[in-house]
């Protein structure tokens, strides 16, 4: 049986573990401003559920997002670190 601490001490420290935690697990990706934004260089730090950055190459330039899923093929470059240059 586990028990439970009741000192709020405790509590504090495990938030911020929480939190801690929560922005380590983040990745930073390269996306696009606006639509006239042709180099896509603005650096965004993803939401938790996002783990890749994706970059999509089309006949009008290219576009870079955060994305939970990604699979590269002949237009689209995946990449798991920081600010990774797809």
């Amino acid at each position: 049986m586990e028990v439970m601490s009741t000192d709020p001490t405790d509590h504090k420290r495990l938030n911020e573990l929480k939190i801690n935690t929560r922005h380590l697990l983040t990745i930073r990706c390269f996306t696009c401003d606006n639509a006239e934004d042709d180099i896509c260089k603005t650096v965004v730090e993803c939401d938790a559920a996002a783990i890749y950055c994706k970059a999509v190459t089309t006949a009008d330039g290219i576009i870079r997002t955060c994305e939970e899923l990604c699979a590269d093929d002949n237009n689209t470059t995946c990449c798991q670190e920081d600010e990774c240059e797809v």
